[in-house]
């Protein structure tokens, strides 16, 4: 997996335990990246609508990190994507959204 350097410097204990339980234990996980058109209060509509397992890392006002840990498969990442998603889209109309995921 392949992240840019500014966002491991974010998130990078996390990161480095979630890679080190992969490697070791092949726990498997997914990261996700939603970065907005303008700055807008979305992240907090989406902070109660992840599990508590799942952690949120704020890289810029309008780009965020989510890590999906104990995701077995990528189609679990994609679809917990898709409803945050949703979830924006229809509450933030005018805001235009943009989601990388890779598991």
């Amino acid at each position: 997996m392949i992240i840019r350097q500014d966002i491991i410097e974010q998130c990078g204990s996390m990161l480095s335990d979630l890679d080190y339980a992969y490697r070791r234990y092949n726990l498997p996980y997914c990261f996700l990246l939603i970065e907005s058109s303008t700055e807008s209060n979305w992240i907090s509509s989406i902070e109660s609508k992840i599990r508590q397992t799942d952690k949120i890392f704020l890289i810029k006002k309008d780009l965020v990190a989510i890590v999906f840990p104990f995701t077995d498969a990528c189609s679990k990442g994609f679809k917990a994507a898709e409803n945050l998603l949703t979830l924006l889209e229809n509450g933030f109309p005018s805001v235009r959204f943009y989601m990388g995921l890779s598991c």
